[in-house]
């Protein structure tokens, strides 16, 4: 059903969402977990519209070795 534009400006911020006393650490802590173990070459993007759906996109790096 989509992210409202507010939440989704602040993920977008990577910043930690709390909302009615209640954090909401998945995303943040899957984006930071991957800038972590992959550095700048992981991608990690949402596009969402309200009403209208999310698609949330993220490219792991492989190594040549594998």
């Amino acid at each position: 059903r989509g992210i409202d534009p507010e939440i989704l400006a602040r993920i977008r911020e990577n910043q930690p969402l709390k909302m009615n006393g209640v954090s909401h650490l998945g995303i943040w802590n899957c984006r930071n977990r991957m800038r972590l173990y992959y550095g700048e070459k992981a991608k990690f993007s949402i596009i969402s519209e309200p009403g209208e759906g999310t698609i949330v996109w993220m490219e792991i790096p492989v190594s040549e070795e594998e």
